[in-house]
């Protein structure tokens, strides 16, 4: 047994000086390839640190947001069986955690690109030194995320006024309830008309409302342009519903015949909304005067 085991170890050590062929891991980057086999290939140098470095944080990605997702939907769950203050905040936090967390995780290659962007690194499409390539990836993904909070910006004002509405309509012929109501709306209102109009504030004040570049000089054509529509929707909506009361007031005054009081409030009301109407579309006039001559 002893005598086999020395020829064979002695006939492999011959057979390995002796015989000319090429060896599978001669240098230090073909090592971990050629013994891990199945393993992807990463090359050699520190393109291959790199391209290891990349795939585990592909891998921990998908980590990630797999247990972001259980996060959410555990806090999810609790605050259905347990309905408490304490539980809503902790949702809340958790869910704001989470979200963060997932950001922060697919935004972290795209930064790494930015600011250390190497040639020829995996997943790199930024040139080492390219300043300028590298702050238009920021800018890139820093407007994206702006995106992304706008869309849940204005989901949350339509579900904000959509449970404000229902509760008015729950304590209904309470005048607080009502005010409230009438608050949010104003409040929801106002931050969207802010949202929407963003690109408008940002190029009055000449800042560049597309990618990157330099500030130029302030303009403020473009608001008064976006303030010369507002005012006309505000004034046709004005219209429309001035022409529906007018409709409404005939309606009744044909139905009231035979009934003075009814006939005659309905006719003033037809009056007074009449006059109404003819001021709003005299000012609609003037307003497009004043946008053909201005803008």
């Amino acid at each position: 047994m002893m005598f086999l085991r020395l020829f064979a170890i002695g006939s492999g050590l011959g057979i390995g000086l002796l015989i000319p062929t090429e060896s599978l891991a001669q240098n230090l980057s073909g090592i971990a390839n050629t013994v891990s086999g199945g393993l992807p290939s990463f090359g050699g140098g520190m393109q291959a640190i790199v391209s290891a470095v990349s795939l585990i944080i592909k891998q921990l990605t998908l980590l990630v947001d797999v247990l972001a997702t259980l996060m959410i939907v555990a806090a999810g769950l609790k605050l259905i069986y347990r309905a408490a203050d304490d539980q809503m905040e902790a949702a809340k936090r958790t869910s704001a955690g989470s979200a963060v967390a997932v950001m922060l995780v697919h935004l972290t290659p795209r930064f790494v690109d930015a600011f250390y962007g190497q040639s020829g690194a995996a997943g790199a499409t930024v040139l080492e030194g390219n300043v300028s390539e590298g702050a238009s990836v920021l800018s890139a993904e820093v407007l994206g995320i702006v995106a992304w909070a706008e869309v849940i910006v204005a989901t949350a004002a339509v579900l904000t006024i959509i449970i404000s509405g229902l509760k008015a309509i729950v304590n209904y012929g309470d005048e607080s309830g009502v005010q409230q109501l009438y608050r949010t709306v104003f409040a929801v209102v106002a931050g969207i008309l802010l949202v929407v109009l963003k690109r408008i504030i940002v190029a009055t004040f000449g800042l560049p409302t597309e990618g990157i570049g330099l500030p130029g000089s302030p303009n403020i054509s473009r608001a008064i342009a976006k303030g010369v529509d507002i005012v006309e929707g505000l004034l046709l909506f004005t219209a429309l519903v001035a022409v529906a009361v007018i409709v409404y007031g005939g309606i009744t005054m044909i139905l009231s015949i035979g009934k003075e009081d009814q006939f005659g409030n309905a006719k003033n009301l037809v009056i007074r909304v009449s006059i109404g109407l003819v001021v709003i579309l005299v000012s609609l006039m003037l307003v497009q005067f004043v946008e053909n001559i201005v803008v």
